[in-house]
């Protein structure tokens, strides 16, 4: 890969972060109730191809290399993602005035000045949530998958002592 073909391709990947950034803020605002994030991989597929990431590490682009590898994992989890952030735009939650969106019910929890108010909408939030949560973990499970089969994964002893800490102060969730 010559100069000229990876400054081609961090254009390309500049370009594909600049683009699902924006699509998932469009999404994230209610612009878009689904976000459309696997027609921008097909895009600039080279920005987020293992032969991409490989032939840029061939030419000592290790920084470059590791973001379209982290891209790739991304693409790989491109259809979770959009099947989950669908289904928390669905999600309906029984708040104590009724039905509402669960976005209305999350603003609510942190809005209502009275306390017991605050915690059904906390509780029809956390309800509503929970709905979406399988598409959100196959999504997360498909990404970390992707991540590690590129070699992207968090050194093991890292894993294990932010597991300790977790586990330490677990009693503060309960």
């Amino acid at each position: 890969m010559d100069a000229g073909e990876v400054e081609t391709l961090r254009a390309e990947v500049d370009a594909l972060v600049r683009e699902l950034a924006e699509e998932r803020f469009r999404h994230v605002a209610g612009i878009e109730p689904v976000p459309s994030i696997e027609p921008l991989f097909r895009a600039r597929s080279a920005a987020a191809h293992r032969k991409s990431a490989a032939a840029l590490r061939e030419a000592g682009q290790a920084d470059l290399a590791a973001q379209v590898a982290a891209l790739r994992a991304e693409r790989a989890a491109a259809a979770d993602e959009e099947r989950w952030r669908a289904a928390e735009s669905a999600a309906r939650a029984d708040g104590p005035d009724g039905p509402l969106p669960l976005s209305a019910a999350e603003v609510r929890v942190l809005s209502e000045p009275d306390r017991e108010r605050r915690r059904e909408f906390g509780r029809a939030a956390a309800r509503a949530a929970a709905g979406a949560a399988a598409p959100r973990e196959s999504a997360a499970e498909r990404r970390a998958a992707a991540r590690a089969e590129a070699g992207l994964s968090p050194p093991w002893e890292d894993v294990v002592e932010a597991d300790s800490l977790l586990d330490a102060s677990d009693d503060a969730y309960r």
